[in-house]
């Protein structure tokens, strides 16, 4: 990702591998959500709602890309720091004792 971002020629190819990459977060999203309701997790309304909150921020995050208010590198923190640091090892191990 960083390194089409940093070639302006593939700004196109860019996009569409942030919003393939957004896809792929919405339907893991999806499906962690029905594996939780199974297993009857008490917390899922808001594990729910930060899903959500990490989605509309994720879409605006491209939004504001595609105007070239936000710089590739943003894309970058927000998936390693959010996604993946905050959200993965932040909330999702609050779930873990089901399994």
């Amino acid at each position: 990702l960083l390194l089409v971002a940093i070639d302006h020629n593939r700004r196109e190819r860019m996009f569409d591998m942030i919003q393939k990459l957004i896809d792929h977060i919405t339907m893991h999203f999806k499906d962690e959500e029905a594996i939780l309701s199974e297993y009857g997790y008490s917390d899922l309304e808001q594990h729910r709602s930060v899903h959500f909150k990490l989605l509309n921020q994720a879409h605006m995050i491209l939004d504001q890309l595609c105007r070239g208010a936000y710089h590739p590198d943003e894309v970058v923190r927000f998936i390693i720091g959010d996604i993946i640091t905050g959200h993965l090892l932040g909330d999702d191990v609050k779930f873990f004792h089901l399994f």
